[in-house]
């Protein structure tokens, strides 16, 4: 036998109907075994389980699967309820008399159609701590013709025969002495009124197809209360007095081979179905996303050597990896989702896949969690192409100087990109701070051409007369020179100290900062972004938000990000067939949003 465990949808519009043709299904597949429908509570949870025989599971599962769409299936291994203190078990009497059906439930105030199933759950549901669990069970098989045949036979004393042999059959199990029973018997006889004429229902119950059913009952409680699972039985008895027929009713035996009684699929449906969202019984486990069918056209790994695997198809018998290939990266990947999604965790995947697979990689990431997790993700046999960027620490002090211009890399290129990260930090437009940004500007563009010069060289520029003319000299862009010179020399000293103090107590919050200072005022910067991507090495910045400040790590992400992209476009002096790809990979980019990240995601 194995067990299902079923898992509804979250919105579930199908009701009890779907499931008799089903059984009927099932009981057929089955054959002589019996199969098992369970209504568990764990650990505050209500859980369905189907306990079925393994040569059949997989088509129960296919049937379950299409008759509610969204669920999922599980197959538990072990049977919990084994563990379990002896069973109660329930027998209806008389049997020939039908349940009440589900289609029979209504609300005479509002006339909308009520789930019987709602109130013997409510008595089956425990508390979240896990202390008790309570287990319900429908054994059922398909009914062999002798059984039909004794209740048929038992059915003709509802037509007014003498119930004589009827009774004495069901007394000699319950009554041990002789005179109970012959007074038992006797007031039955005289007292009872037996009906004349049997009812349409018996008939139309005894003509349809009929299953042999036993209702077994578990209270498994931690403290071992007899009060408590006495209560427990009570309630469950309650709940199941309300779908009885007046002319019958459930008896509790204490061995399962006397509680047998027959049923109908749809009065199985009643008594064991998946709720509809109507019903508002409180903790029902059911699957929290709609799994859908995946697409024929998924990347596998295995088709496909560089392949990036992403997930895993878990869609019904379906169980694969999928991914995109090289083309689909060169496109780029945008991960999206609230916190505590995953997001880091996928990143630190496809960083695992690209170091293993020796790709060149870079990583940006202002918390730096992910960081020191993928340092340690790097094989030894690459140990020596990671270049471990931490401004932080001193210890391991790497320069780097955004002003530097690369081989095949473009002045005025470097020197507005420069400038558009300031503009994400400042948070500045050129209609909000004109006259700032047309200041800096200028400044950059006179500093990209002065060997050597750094972000740190900015001030200079602006106060002292003698670095000035010092640098104009080396200025070949006529517009800039004209700035210095026409513009700038001839305004007062005044107005010079009035425009140029809004700049400087900008810059002076961030060149203030002694970590800043280290790594952004090194002439000789070791970080040439342009050897690591053609030399595929590994690239890990560690710009920890609570080591350096929020405001210098967003301002040293964006201008990595910034060369990053024009240290890739200088790439075009490299036929495209010998470029090595590169990714690079930016935990919680929007820190470092600027307009080199949307010309990354759109070219």
């Amino acid at each position: 036998m194995v067990v299902l465990h079923f898992q509804p949808p979250a919105f579930n519009e199908r009701g009890p109907a779907h499931l008799e043709s089903l059984f009927d299904g099932w009981a057929a597949m089955c054959g002589e075994q019996s199969f098992r429908l369970g209504i568990v509570s764990r650990q505050g949870l209500l859980v369905f389980l189907i306990d079925v025989p393994e040569s059949c599971n997989r088509i129960v599962a296919m049937q379950l699967l299409n008759a509610y769409p969204g669920s999922q299936i599980h197959v538990l291994h072990d049977e919990p309820q084994r563990k379990h203190p002896p069973w109660r078990y329930f027998r209806l009497a008389p049997d020939a008399y039908p349940l009440r059906l589900h289609t029979q439930f209504m609300d005479s105030q509002s006339g909308l159609a009520i789930d019987p199933i709602e109130s013997l759950m409510e008595a089956i549901k425990t508390g979240q701590s896990g202390k008790v669990s309570v287990d319900l069970w429908l054994n059922i098989q398909p009914c062999k013709p002798k059984q039909l045949e004794q209740c048929q036979r038992n059915s003709l004393y509802l037509k007014g025969h003498s119930p004589l042999p009827l009774v004495k059959s069901r007394f000699k199990f319950h009554a041990s002495r002789a005179g109970l029973r012959s007074r038992a018997i006797t007031y039955l006889l005289r007292e009872v009124s037996w009906p004349s004429a049997p009812p349409a229902v018996v008939e139309q119950k005894l003509t349809a197809k009929l299953f042999t059913t036993t209702l077994e009952l578990s209270v498994c409680s931690e403290s071992k209360n007899a009060e408590f699972a006495n209560r427990r039985k009570s309630e469950v008895a309650s709940a199941l007095k309300l779908l009885t027929h007046p002319s019958s009713s459930f008896f509790e035996e204490r061995k399962a081979s006397r509680a047998s009684f027959l049923l109908t699929a749809t009065e199985l449906a009643t008594l064991w179905h998946i709720p509809t969202t109507a019903v508002h019984v409180p903790r029902i486990e059911k699957q929290e996303f709609i799994q859908l069918e995946p697409p024929t056209n998924l990347v596998r790994p295995t088709d496909h050597p560089n392949t990036l695997s992403l997930g895993r198809v878990c869609f019904r018998n379906e169980n694969y990896r999928f991914g995109i290939d090289l083309e689909a990266r060169r496109r780029h990947l945008w991960i999206l989702g609230k916190t505590g999604m995953g997001k880091s965790t996928l990143l630190q995947s496809i960083i695992h896949q690209d170091l293993a697979a020796g790709r060149g990689l870079a990583i940006l990431e202002p918390h730096g969690d992910l960081a020191q997790s993928s340092l340690k993700l790097v094989p030894k046999r690459r140990k020596n192409d990671v270049i471990y960027f931490d401004p932080a620490n001193p210890a391991n002090l790497i320069g780097f100087n955004p002003l530097l211009v690369t081989q095949g890399s473009d002045k005025t290129l470097v020197a507005d990109g420069v400038l558009s990260a300031f503009q994400k930090v400042f948070g500045l437009d050129e209609s909000a701070a004109p006259r700032l940004l047309h200041i800096f500007r200028n400044s950059l563009l006179s500093l990209v051409e002065l060997p050597q010069a750094t972000l740190m060289d900015v001030q200079r520029l602006l106060v002292e007369p003698l670095f000035r003319k010092s640098v104009i000299a080396h200025v070949s862009n006529p517009v800039v020179r004209s700035f210095w010179l026409d513009e700038f020399g001839k305004w007062s000293h005044n107005d010079r100290t009035m425009f140029i103090a809004s700049l400087q107590n900008k810059l002076g919050a961030f060149l203030t900062n002694e970590k800043l200072q280290r790594t952004l005022g090194d002439p000789k910067a070791k970080l040439n972004l342009r050897q690591i991507m053609d030399g595929g090495k590994v690239l890990i910045a560690n710009l920890s938000k609570g080591r350096l400040g929020e405001e210098a790590s967003n301002l040293l992400g964006t201008l990595l990000a910034t060369c990053m992209q024009l240290a890739a476009m200088s790439r075009a002096d490299i036929p495209e067939a010998d470029r090595r790809d590169f990714s690079i990979v930016i935990d919680e980019f929007q820190n470092f949003a600027t307009p080199s990240i949307a010309t990354f995601l759109s070219e």
